[in-house]
């Protein structure tokens, strides 16, 4: 495997069709980074679109589809809102993304700052909570 083609910094990784995805969050943008998992090298890099992210922390895949859990900005919001609980779809191609579920607004409080996301062998996403000191 040779290098990739495109300075990462922090990163989060799953592995869809054949693809693997990174979530890029170095240089204070956020970027979907497609790599051939044989060659290693870089298929695509698009800026992740849809709001003004903050706390982007996770990224997994269902089937054909991406998600990713993250937060807003309080200017984007209204609020204090950039702690990751928001689950969202990403789009492949052009880095779209769309807000599915605002964790902060269910009832019961339910407001949790998120730290990964995976998917079970069902195809269930698990949001992973940071455990409190």
């Amino acid at each position: 495997m040779g290098s990739i083609g495109y300075d990462m910094r922090t990163v989060d990784i799953t592995y869809m069709n054949g693809v693997l995805y990174a979530l890029d969050v170095g240089g204070g943008t956020y970027t979907l980074v497609s790599i051939d998992p044989i060659t290693g090298a870089k298929i695509a890099a698009v800026p992740i679109t849809g709001g003004t992210l903050t706390g982007a922390k996770g990224i997994t895949a269902v089937g054909d589809e991406l998600f990713l859990i993250y937060g807003v900005s309080a200017s984007y919001c209204g609020d204090a809102c950039g702690s990751a609980h928001i689950l969202g779809r990403l789009d492949t191609t052009t880095g779209a993304l769309a807000s599915l579920v605002n964790y902060r607004n269910l009832d019961g409080g339910f407001n949790h700052d998120f730290s990964a996301l995976s998917t079970s062998a069902s195809g269930q996403i698990i949001a992973h909570r940071r455990a409190s000191n």
